[in-house]
């Protein structure tokens, strides 16, 4: 039999085990987020290569037509002439280039709602699990039936959304009508 020193000692170390539980999990998250980013970035690198050539080459050609035009105007013979205000006026700005869309962002949103799914239901089990140990301590150190009872009324989840008012809200989402079907 554990003795009550035990139970607290293992209430203890059952709470800081899953403490740093959960701090793994939250780590293996970002891990996992780090990975997935790369990846994506890796499976997008040729063509934002090319984008980025593209862009360079655009950039070249805007100031190979500003020399010109700043050129075009010192050779023109007119003193009069302001650069800094021609410049203003005549110079080309580089255009901004809208590239289609590559699905990355979709992508992104898709991997990131997997992850944090997955680290939801690990979290939720691992809730379980302390609350299933910390309750095993418990019950064996309880002496009374009227303390077991007081245990016993935590409602299950079955109770609490029993399977028949979880298909009468499936229903409501198959037949679209807001009202559970069949009644």
């Amino acid at each position: 039999m554990i003795t009550k020193g035990e139970r607290t000692e293992l209430r203890s170390v059952v709470r800081n085990q899953f403490k740093v539980l959960r701090g793994e999990v939250l780590q293996r998250q970002a891990e996992l987020v780090a990975d997935a980013e790369a990846r994506i970035a890796g499976r997008f690198v040729d063509r934002d290569r090319a984008r980025e050539g593209i862009e360079w080459r655009i950039r070249e050609i805007v100031e190979e037509t500003n020399r010109a035009i700043a050129d075009t105007i010192k050779n023109s013979g007119e003193e009069t002439i302001d650069l800094g205000a021609i410049s203003h006026v005549y110079g080309v700005a580089a255009p901004r280039v809208a590239w289609a869309s590559d699905n990355r962002e979709q992508m992104r949103r898709a991997v990131h709602a997997e992850i944090t799914s997955r680290v939801k239901d690990a979290m939720l089990r691992l809730d379980r699990q302390e609350a299933d140990l910390l309750r095993n301590l418990a019950v064996g150190a309880l002496e009374s039936e009227e303390a077991r009872a007081f245990l016993s009324a935590i409602p299950s989840v079955s109770e609490l959304v029993p399977g028949d008012r979880l298909a009468e809200l499936e229903a409501q989402f198959v037949d679209g009508s807001g009202e559970a079907s069949g009644g």
